[in-house]
């Protein structure tokens, strides 16, 4: 696995629809039954695991269906590493 800063966007995209998957299938749960618990159309929750497509606030629909939304909480503020903008 390519670590995120140096993979595209592309890539990282399509690994966290695949990490999605693999948790889906730890709880047991097909695609359609996944997609009725967390509300969403079959065919949009499965283009996602496909492509890595998927709007932003479906994501959260998905990562609060995983039990995983604490996750999405820490994302941004972790102020232990600096800054480093690379234009």
């Amino acid at each position: 696995m390519t670590p995120f800063e140096l993979a595209t966007t592309s890539e990282i995209v399509k690994e966290l629809a695949n990490r999605t998957k693999i948790k889906r299938k730890k709880i047991g749960m097909s695609q359609k039954e996944f997609a009725e618990h967390i509300g969403m159309k079959f065919s949009t929750y499965a283009r996602f695991e496909k492509t890595g497509l998927i709007s932003l606030s479906n994501f959260v629909d998905t990562m609060r269906g995983l039990y995983a939304i604490n996750d999405l909480d820490s994302l941004l503020l972790s102020s232990n590493t600096e800054l480093k903008i690379k234009w």
